[in-house]
């Protein structure tokens, strides 16, 4: 597809922070919808599958060096579709027991923190200072999310909160993917 990888966080970055504006929207409005939660599960499986298949995505525009990057991603990939796909059978009915409701948080762990561990390589150093703290940054961000989604889920926090919380946390990655660069030129 030669897209590059900026180009992917780009549009990650996209589709994360519309679903976070229609989760908010939800949420302050009062209007229960089912749809922004099977919204979320579509996102995790077509975000993962993008990022199992990251050498193709990138075709030719694939960095230097970047084996073990693309085997995070990988890994990342795999964690956000067997999320998605767990969310949506315990949407579905499926998968009843109360623990399948902790595949979000903990897939939001594990996928925060690969994020924290990122390899870089490839790069000048300033550029690459700047994508460690980026993905760092990333990692803080959904570990902040799942343990929101914790206090929102099992209601351990009082009132919309919680859930308005752990939703601006998803949107903050949201927009840090799109505000994602690998290099210190603004565009």
């Amino acid at each position: 597809m030669e897209l590059t990888s900026q180009t992917v966080h780009l549009i990650g970055g996209i589709a994360f922070t519309a679903l976070s504006l229609a989760m908010i929207f939800s949420i302050v409005s009062n209007f229960s919808s089912r749809s922004t939660d099977f919204g979320l599960a579509i996102l995790f499986m077509l975000y993962g599958a993008e990022s199992v298949f990251d050498l193709a995505i990138h075709g030719s525009a694939v960095p230097e060096n970047y084996a073990m990057e693309t085997f995070q991603h990988q890994i990342q990939g795999a964690i956000l579709f067997f999320v998605g796909a767990a969310e949506m059978l315990r949407l579905f009915g499926i998968m009843k027991h109360r623990l399948w409701s902790f595949s979000v948080p903990v897939g939001l762990i594990g996928l925060g923190g690969i994020f924290l561990l990122h390899a870089q390589s490839g790069m000048d150093a300033d550029a690459m200072m700047l994508m460690i703290a980026q993905h760092r940054a990333f990692g803080v961000v959904l570990v902040i999310a799942a343990a929101g989604y914790v206090l929102a889920r099992f209601r351990l926090a009082e009132n919309r909160a919680a859930d308005l919380g752990w939703v601006a946390s998803l949107l903050a990655f949201g927009l840090m993917l799109i505000l994602y660069r690998e290099g210190m030129a603004v565009m």
